[in-house]
């Protein structure tokens, strides 16, 4: 399962590859820091993320993905599908 890691106030990888049908899921690693995962075009948000908390989302069809953390919205990252 591919998985992004959210670390020193960035998406890690920034930009993840997968495959149509997988399911991504994020973890915040930071010690004290809630983040969000939401998409640029509103198809989804995670609500606030606790430190140690995950969201995950299924990606059932080919795009480019883009998302931020409207926390710290200089925080981005995006999901390619193919």
């Amino acid at each position: 399962m591919p998985d992004v890691s959210i670390a020193n106030h960035a998406f890690n990888p920034a930009e993840l590859p997968v495959g149509a049908g997988e399911t991504v899921t994020w973890t915040n690693a930071e010690n004290g820091v809630p983040h969000t995962v939401t998409s640029d075009t509103g198809l989804w948000d995670s609500g606030v993320i606790a430190p140690g908390g995950t969201f995950s989302r299924v990606f059932p069809a080919p795009g480019t993905f883009r998302y931020h953390c409207d926390i710290h919205p200089d925080m981005k990252g995006a999901v390619l599908v193919t």
